[in-house]
């Protein structure tokens, strides 16, 4: 069986499932990612965020500064911000759900694909009767 390794995995859980991202994000976890380097971050006033975000991330471990990045990606799962590349992967057990019920999940999928083409082809027809009394 081919394996495929767990960062393509990620990646592409990613891409599925990121909805937003800006330069700062708070992950479901609660750390809060900054992008120090950011081009978002040139209005009147993000310099002092930037720097007060500094300062606290010497004495406070949820606050992570990222300095290769211009935007944080937030994954959204369930209702829930994970960000992209965050130390707690949190998001992993979503993936692994996933990945463990691909199977179950492409038949459900196929089941509903059919139920609601099924339920299109008989609205087409009552609007082919109503249309045909008309």
């Amino acid at each position: 069986m081919i394996e495929l390794d767990d960062d393509v995995i990620e990646k592409m859980f990613a891409k599925a499932f990121t909805k937003h991202g800006g330069p700062i994000e708070e992950c479901f976890c609660g750390r809060m990612h900054v992008c120090v380097d950011s081009c978002n971050m040139q209005e009147e006033g993000d310099d002092e965020i930037i720097e007060n975000f500094k300062k606290t991330a010497q004495y406070n471990a949820a606050i992570v500064l990222e300095e290769r990045y211009d935007s944080i990606d937030v994954c959204v799962v369930d209702g829930q911000n994970f960000v992209y590349g965050c130390g707690c992967q949190n998001y992993k057990k979503y993936t692994n759900f996933i990945l463990e019920h691909r199977h179950e999940i492409k038949n459900f999928l196929l089941d509903w694909s059919a139920e609601v083409k099924r339920m299109a082809d008989y609205e087409k027809t009552l609007d082919s009767i109503k249309n045909a009394d008309g």
